[in-house]
Order: C-alpha cells, then structure tokens, then sequence
C-alpha cells in the first residue's frame, strides 16, 4: 500500500493505492494518526487506485471512522473501483463511512457542511 497525502482548502485528501490488508495495519495507522493532528475539516480517503480490500483493512476502515467521529473528524471514502465498492456495500461499510462516486463530490460535502 501507497500512501500520499494534499490538501483542497481544509480537506485533507488521503490518496491509496495498492492493496490494503493485515500488512499495511501499522502503516496505516501511523499516517491516519499525522493526519490528525494537522485538525482537518474532514477528510476523505482516495481509494481509485486500491485494488484489493482484505477484511482487515475493511476493520480499520470501521475503526479510523469511529475514531475520528469520536474527535469531531468526518471522514469519506471517494471513488472505490467496482470490486472494492461491492465488497464494502456488502458489509454495508457506508453506514459508517460515506462513499461518493469522485474525490470531488466528497470534498464537496464538507464544503457544503461549513
């Protein structure tokens, strides 16, 4: 898993890319962690170039979300490729975590809460 952050306005915008599983747990969580502490209006995870989801990464998925609901931080999740969309709608993963088709219409929706 790749991992790169940038900013639109005070949207951080966290771009994956890669597979995302048990492995990638610690890393994850060290640049969701720095994310953080850079208090973003929200922040939405690019997953357009994640092309395998395991269900631990589904787990941390869940995990970050209530996390950072829990420090006033909404996080969604923007243009999942159609594997990686199934699999979350499956296990209803946008109850917690909000899934728009683009980058764009997520960072929207925190443009649109301010």
């Amino acid at each position: 898993m790749n991992f790169v952050t940038s900013w639109q306005g005070r949207v951080l915008v966290g771009k994956l890319s890669g597979e995302l599983g048990f492995k990638d747990q610690v890393a994850m969580n060290k640049a969701l962690d720095e994310m953080v502490q850079s208090s973003p209006a929200g922040i939405v995870l690019d997953f357009s170039q994640v092309v395998y989801l395991a269900s631990m990464g589904i787990g941390m998925l869940m995990k970050l979300a209530k996390e950072f609901g829990d420090r006033g931080i909404r996080v969604r999740l923007a243009a999942p490729r159609p594997g990686v969309k199934m699999l979350l709608e499956m296990v209803r993963a946008e109850s917690v975590i909000p899934m728009d088709p683009t980058i764009e219409e997520s960072v929207q929706h925190f443009a649109q809460a301010a």
